[in-house]
Formats: C-alpha cells, structure tokens, sequence
C-alpha cells in the first residue's frame, strides 16, 4: 500500500498541486520524501485540512466510513479509493486499481529496478540458475512446504527461499547455508539470476515482486487466488497453481530452456512496457482521474 500510494502521489505532482492528508494522526507535518505528510486529528474537518476545492481530486488508501463520511461530496469534483471496508461504496467514489479494470489496460505504475543487479549476481552464493521462492511469514516453516516439494522433485536443483531478511539455500532437501538481504538490491540480484520466482505472499494490491522480477526477465509462478500477482503470471506467460502438484509441475516447465526463454521475453515485454515507463503511468493517471 505504502509503495502504490507513494507512487501515485509522485505522479499527480507532475498534473498539479498535491496534498497528503493523514487522518488520526497529530497536527503537524511528517517529512516522507517528496512531500511533507499533514496529520490532521480524529474529529476533525478532513476537507478543510485538505484545503478542497470544487476542482480537486481525492484518493484514498483505504475507504473506511469515517473517511467518506468525513468529506462531503460537494467539496471535490471525483473521488477514488484503492481498498474499501465495504464493498457498498456509493458514488462519487470510484475504484482505482493498480492492476487491472474490465476493458482497461493497467493503471501501470512505474516500477523502478536497478539494471546492474542483472549484471552481478548476488555475492552471497557462487552460483545461479536456481529457483526463488519469496515465502509467506504466515506459515512459518523452514523451508516453507512449496520449497521442499520442490526440493523433493528436483533434487539437483537448488532452491533459494528469502524470509525475514535472509536468503537460505537448499539442496535436495537440505540446508547449504544463509545469507542476509540488506538491501533491495540484494533482493533484485536474486531476483535477475534466479530461473523462475515463485511469490508465496505476493500481496492483494499490485504484486510487487512479481512485477519486479518480470523486469529482469525472471518468469513468475503464484497461486491462482492471488488476484494482481495471477493477472501478471497470466499476461506473460508464467503459471499459477493451486496445489503442491501444480507448482512442481509449473516449475519443472520453467526448467526446460526454451519454455523458459519464451516466458523470460515474454513478461520482460509485459512488465516494460505497463510497469516500466514513469511518462506513461503519469499519462495514464491523468486520463483516469478526468474520466
């Protein structure tokens, strides 16, 4: 959520003036990188904080009914949300997706990586080629169970499982050793020598890793019920599962080279051209909130 609402306040600076409001917060303004965050506290009048105009446009993170309730329609010209407690939102509010809308092609917000990762590989590990799998610190497993499937299946493969900061490499079903992830480079460089990545948690918002490894080439696998991360696997021809069996087989495919290149191309293609062109999400912002 930070990273979608970070991004989409950046690219409304390029169409006109902007103005972060958080609510509950005390009355003051926190520096967050381009701008200065102005905490306006519960009860008070949110539009006038917001300085709204008839001509303004509001976005809310999460459209809660204090938030709605608390700004009246005839101070703004649209309103849209990315998440609703209710899924009964009365207009003037509008959904916006990061992803996907019926008809439309992708929101597409930019979504920067550091070309070098691909060039240097992790210094961790003295080999790549391997499968990554970003796990769910939910389940709390070590390794989680989509790894050691895996690790069952290929048993010459390694596997590289990142949680909580670390990167652990297994080999037939063992444990070769640990590295820290410090940085997100760290995290990109995995990403760019890995075979395939397989997001266990990839979010419910814009599936960021997923995209960000599509960047690099690296073809993705997640769970069909993943929403955003699946429309990503879909569009570039990766896979979605949604059992142990499918995702061994998913990944045995993505071993073979040529499937792999055609996947590699193909989500590397998708994820330029919506995810890779800041003027082209700016432009396409603007068209949706003028909609």
């Amino acid at each position: 959520m930070a990273f979608v609402a970070r991004s989409l306040a950046g690219a409304a600076s390029r169409l006109g003036e902007v103005a972060v409001i958080a609510p509950g917060w005390p009355a003051q303004l926190t520096a967050d990188g381009l701008f200065d965050v102005r905490g306006v506290p519960t009860g008070s009048d949110l539009g006038h904080a917001a300085r709204l105009s008839p001509e303004s446009v509001v976005i809310v993170d999460e459209l809660v009914p204090g938030i709605a309730t608390g700004l009246s329609s005839e101070e703004f010209r649209a309103g849209f949300y990315l998440t609703a407690s209710d899924d009964s939102v009365a207009p003037p509010w509008r959904h916006l997706s990061p992803v996907s809308d019926p008809d439309r092609s992708p929101l597409g917000l930019y979504v920067p990586v550091n070309p070098l990762a691909a060039k240097y590989r992790h210094h961790g590990f003295g080999f790549t080629g391997y499968v990554l799998v970003l796990s769910n610190p939910e389940e709390g497993a070590d390794p989680p169970a989509a790894a050691d499937w895996i690790g069952a299946a290929l048993p010459d493969t390694d596997v590289v499982v990142v949680a909580d900061g670390m990167a652990s490499a297994w080999k037939d079903r063992s444990l070769r050793g640990r590295v820290g992830i410090d940085t997100r480079t760290d995290l990109w460089r995995l990403m760019a020598h890995a075979t395939v990545c397989i997001d266990l948690a990839p979010g419910r918002l814009i599936g960021l890793e997923c995209i960000e490894a599509l960047r690099y080439g690296t073809p993705v696998i997640v769970s069909g019920a993943s929403g955003p991360a699946a429309v990503h696997a879909h569009a570039s021809s990766g896979h979605t599962f949604d059992d142990e069996a499918e995702l061994v087989v998913a990944t045995l495919e993505m071993q073979v080279p040529e499937r792999r290149a055609e996947a590699s191309a193909s989500g590397k293609a998708y994820a330029d051209e919506y995810y890779g062109d800041p003027d082209r999400f700016v432009a396409t912002l603007a068209a949706r909130l003028s909609e």
